[in-house]
């Protein structure tokens, strides 16, 4: 099947083991029903291993972008790739990327809507979190496990040399530190206090943050030509945490999609509003 979508966007699904659980086998179904095969798919993997999706998604217009096995090493190897021009540039035949990681689950096909409204960034609202599953104030927009980025937009920012981590927030960053936790990041702190590890272009940047909050928080702060969406916006797009609030302020209207729906905390929330929307067969 080829796509038949004006719109151009591609769908990054990123996969790194052999195997898949229920859970995201239901995520990568869904996909593709709800979006008709309309969408060019690109599983973005490790260098050697075997996709375990062929079955799932033949006949749609899909292949397999293999990258460097140090980009699937945990999440700073990951963080890495998402900070890198080398993931944009697969992508820049498209003007669009929708990167859909296999916990990321779609509600309707409303992806060439989103393309027009010309965001370089959008993903879903943002909050202040931890291991426990506290949930504090909003942060910001663009979680980065399902989210919608323009490629030159991203490219731009890759190859631009401006400072996106002040000098003094690393400082801040370093009061929250013992002595001995300031002493095993030395030198990580040292290049953010020179400035010669802070910069928003990829040769420069040894920022250890989230590349989410890399994309929705400190590049829209630099630069304001990097179009990322308010909170209201965001949330129409897409839930990850806050979700029963953040659905009541959405008018009860399910976003075009969400990321971690599988997780303990907000699986039942999720598989009840599937049945409401009259999906069966759902993973218990």
């Amino acid at each position: 099947m080829t796509s038949t979508s004006t719109a151009s966007v591609a769908i990054a699904v990123h996969i790194y083991q052999n195997t898949l659980n229920a859970y995201e086998v239901f995520s990568l179904k869904r996909l593709v029903e709800v979006t008709h095969g309309k969408y060019p798919i690109r599983i973005v993997s490790p260098k050697g291993l075997q996709s375990p999706v062929d079955a799932i998604l033949a006949g749609t217009d899909y292949a397999i972008e293999y990258f460097d096995r140090k980009y699937f090493m945990g999440l700073k190897g990951y963080n890495r790739l998402m900070m890198h021009p080398e993931f944009y540039k697969r992508f820049s035949k498209w003007e669009y990327v929708l990167i859909h990681h296999l916990d990321a689950l779609v509600f309707k096909d409303a992806l060439e809507d989103w393309c027009k409204k010309g965001y370089s960034n959008i993903g879903a609202p943002m909050f202040q979190t931890n291991v426990s599953g506290w949930i504090g104030e909003f942060i910001g927009t663009g979680n980065g496990g399902f989210c919608l980025r323009n490629i030159k937009d991203c490219l731009k920012v890759l190859n631009s040399f401006e400072i996106v981590y002040p000098a003094k927030d690393a400082r801040n960053e370093m009061k929250h530190y013992s002595w001995k936790g300031i002493l095993s990041k030395l030198p990580y702190f040292f290049l953010m206090i020179t400035n010669t590890g802070n910069r928003s272009h990829y040769l420069l940047n040894a920022i250890d943050t989230n590349e989410d909050w890399f994309w929705g928080v400190l590049v829209p702060a630099k630069y304001k030509w990097f179009k990322v969406a308010e909170k209201k916006e965001a949330m129409a797009f897409s839930m990850e945490y806050n979700c029963e609030k953040l659905l009541e302020e959405n008018s009860y209207q399910l976003p075009f999609g969400c990321h971690g729906w599988f997780k303990p905390t907000v699986k039942k929330f999720w598989q009840a509003q599937l049945l409401k929307a009259g999906v069966n067969e759902i993973p218990v």
